[in-house]
């Protein structure tokens, strides 16, 4: 009898996407980045920028075609989000770093017309959100790593500069953990 054939699911491109999409989901794969398993250190990481930060929430973000995929996070995610470990892209505040690839503050929904109607203000009362490019030391950004609170916050330079330096952090981490799992299969294939 034949075992099983393991499906492996593909990060693909839709063919309309641009080069940026397609380096980042190439890098995402590279990094085996999409993982289910709970690290301990990511988690370390989530549970202290948010307590540094003192918001409700703090995710890593991993940018894929269509949805966010909830790498880590610390904070009362909705049950299901946290269940699903993902949601929408459409209703992210995280596609505008992705994007743009750079730093992006809204201190108050509340306060700008373009955010008011905003899915994560609207459906879960966020009112904060600050989040900063995960790029890897190839260069593509993967995602964010991002702040959200149900109060407004101000939020400077300085703040956005070390949530940089964590996110420079996370990164490292992904890194190591993709390096650890390419070894461990090159090993496999060997033996």
């Amino acid at each position: 009898m034949t075992p099983p054939v393991k499906k492996v699911q593909r990060i693909t491109p839709s063919s309309s996407k641009d080069r940026r999409e397609v380096e980042r989901l190439a890098a995402l794969e590279y990094l085996r980045a999409v993982q289910p398993e709970v690290d301990h250190v990511l988690q370390e990481l989530v549970d202290e920028v948010r307590g540094v930060f003192g918001t409700d929430l703090c995710l890593v973000d991993l940018a894929l075609t269509e949805v966010q995929y909830f790498r880590a996070w610390s904070g009362e995610l909705p049950p299901d989000k946290a269940e699903a470990r993902q949601d929408s892209i459409e209703n992210s505040m995280c596609q505008y770093v992705v994007n743009s690839e750079m730093p992006f503050v809204v201190e108050d929904f509340l306060a700008t017309e373009e955010f008011r109607e905003q899915y994560w203000h609207v459906n879960y009362g966020i009112r904060f959100y600050a989040g900063t490019p995960l790029i890897t030391s190839a260069g593509p950004t993967i995602g964010t790593l991002c702040l959200l609170s149900t109060q407004s916050v101000e939020f400077g330079k300085e703040q956005m500069r070390l949530l940089g330096a964590f996110a420079r952090a996370v990164v490292g981490r992904l890194e190591l953990l993709g390096a650890l799992e390419r070894e461990q299969a090159a090993r496999e294939e060997e033996a």
